[in-house]
């Protein structure tokens, strides 16, 4: 079949590569070393009947002057950066210059209406925005806030349907729903009307 095997008699691919180590064992080590950028690809895919780094739409790059482990996709010469880790953990995506654990540059979609939680530093969550796929937190699609003191509980949710907001009430019915003891320490009068 063409398939060539390291460590392994029965390879299942192009390259099989087989060792048998400690955890801390390296498997495949790639090493290029010229440091100029443009000579930093690692790894090149593409899928075309002709070899050719013209038409290649994938490659993992070593960055030596981050150092950064970084993905693009494009054709040689006009390649997009899609994410990159830096050697100091940071995951960017759409910038080349993530600042925090997670940096995302453009619009993120959370799909199946699930949950952004916040961690304690430990395994408890203290809280929670997301739209409620269970319908159990103020209801499905709505923008819910949680916090949690040993239990779940609604502090906030924005109604998608009317944009009614509840303070400590999942179900608003105006548009300033507060259930709970209020307070105001100034306020400026308003004239009257309706809305």
């Amino acid at each position: 079949s063409g398939d060539v095997g390291i460590g392994t008699t029965a390879p299942v691919s192009a390259l099989d590569v087989n060792r048998n180590g400690a955890l801390s064992t390296t498997v495949l080590s790639l090493w290029n070393t010229n440091t100029n950028w443009e000579a930093e690809s690692l790894i090149a895919t593409q899928v075309d009947t002709v070899r050719s780094a013209s038409t290649r739409f994938g490659t993992i790059q070593s960055n030596a002057t981050g150092p950064s482990f970084i993905v693009k996709t494009g054709t040689t010469g006009s390649e997009t950066e899609k994410f990159r880790i830096t050697n100091s953990g940071k995951i960017g995506v759409g910038t080349t210059a993530p600042d925090h654990t997670f940096s995302v540059n453009g619009a993120m979609t959370i799909a199946n209406r699930d949950w952004f939680y916040f961690e304690n530093g430990t395994t408890t969550y203290d809280a929670a925005i997301g739209t409620d796929p269970s319908g159990s937190y103020g209801g499905a699609g709505n923008l819910n806030f949680l916090t949690n003191n040993g239990g779940w509980s609604t502090s906030m949710v924005l109604q998608r349907t009317t944009g009614f907001l509840g303070v400590g009430q999942p179900s608003p019915a105006v548009r300033l729903d507060i259930s709970g003891t209020q307070r105001i320490t100034s306020y400026s009068p308003c004239s009257s009307g309706s809305g």
